[in-house]
């Protein structure tokens, strides 16, 4: 879906057979470029030289983390090549849900003078 140039929502359903409530995990990876700054139901990603910019707006009811180039949880790697790696962004987010669920992320992409 969209809302218009610049903007795309995304939208996760996930459903369960089991009315128990299981865990869900949502991974957003970046190329290892790109650096997260989380601010509570937002996230920004920036690549540094560069003048564009993805503002990522979050639900609130996920509990979000990123990660970069962690081994507990092993989140956050980037491989170009067979025995190759290197750290990258990962934005993981976390709820327990059981039924139907879904998330709705919306990312909104800019350039310093505004367009997108």
């Amino acid at each position: 879906e969209t809302d218009g140039p610049g903007t795309i929502n995304v939208v996760d359903s996930f459903e369960f057979a089991s009315a128990v409530a299981r865990r869900i995990d949502l991974n957003l990876h970046f190329h290892p470029d790109v650096r997260l700054r989380l601010m509570g139901a937002e996230c920004l990603a920036t690549r540094v030289g560069s003048c564009a910019s993805l503002r990522i707006s979050l639900d609130s009811d996920w509990a979000w983390q990123t990660f970069r180039g962690s081994d507990e949880p092993l989140l956050g790697w980037y491989s170009r090549g067979l025995g190759r790696k290197e750290p990258c962004a990962t934005l993981r987010g976390t709820r327990s849900a059981s039924g139907s669920h879904s998330v709705t992320t919306r990312f909104d992409f800019t350039t310093s003078d505004g367009g997108g």
